[in-house]
C-alpha cells in the first residue's frame, strides 16, 4: 500500500476520533478529557493503539467474540479506551461501564463517517472512470 495513503488513514481516522471522543466526553459526566490538546493526544493514541494493539486483542478473544456473537468486540474497544486513559494524563475514563458505553458511541460515529467517506471515494472512482473513457474516446 502507498505510504500517504496509510497517512491519510490515519489522519482521517485521527479526525474521526477527535470528533467521536469530543462527543463522548460531552455526553458522559465520568470520561474527563482537560484540554483540546488532550483531547488531540487522546485521538491519535486511540487511532494508532486501534491499528497496532487492536489486531492482537482481537485474535486472542476471536472465540470470546464468535460466543458472544460479536460482544467481545465492544469489549475490546472499551479496553483500548481504557488503555489509552492509563497513559494519557489529563484524560479519564471511570469505570468499565462507562467506556463500554462509550465505544459503542465511537464505534457508531466511526461506521457512520466510513460510510460517507466510502460513498464519497465510490462517486470519486466513477467520475474518474467516465472522465477516463471520454478521454480514451
Amino acid at each position: 500500500m502507498n505510504k500517504m495513503i496509510i497517512i491519510y488513514r490515519i489522519l482521517y481516522k485521527t479526525v474521526v476520533n477527535i470528533l467521536a471522543i469530543g462527543l463522548v466526553a460531552l455526553m458522559f459526566k465520568h470520561i474527563e478529557i482537560n484540554s483540546i490538546w488532550i483531547l488531540l493526544i487522546v485521538a491519535l493514541t486511540f487511532t494508532l493503539f486501534n491499528i497496532v494493539i487492536k489486531p492482537f486483542l482481537l485474535l486472542l478473544s476471536l472465540p470470546l467474540i464468535v460466543i458472544t456473537m460479536g460482544l467481545g468486540y465492544i469489549l475490546i474497544n472499551a479496553l483500548i479506551l481504557i488503555l489509552v486513559s492509563s497513559v494519557i494524563s489529563g484524560f479519564t475514563v471511570d469505570g468499565l461501564w462507562v467506556a463500554v458505553g462509550a465505544s459503542i458511541i465511537i464505534s457508531i460515529i466511526n461506521m457512520f463517517a466510513d460510510a460517507i467517506a466510502n460513498q464519497y471515494l465510490i462517486q470519486r472512482t466513477v467520475q474518474n472512470e467516465e472522465i477516463r473513457e471520454d478521454i480514451i474516446e
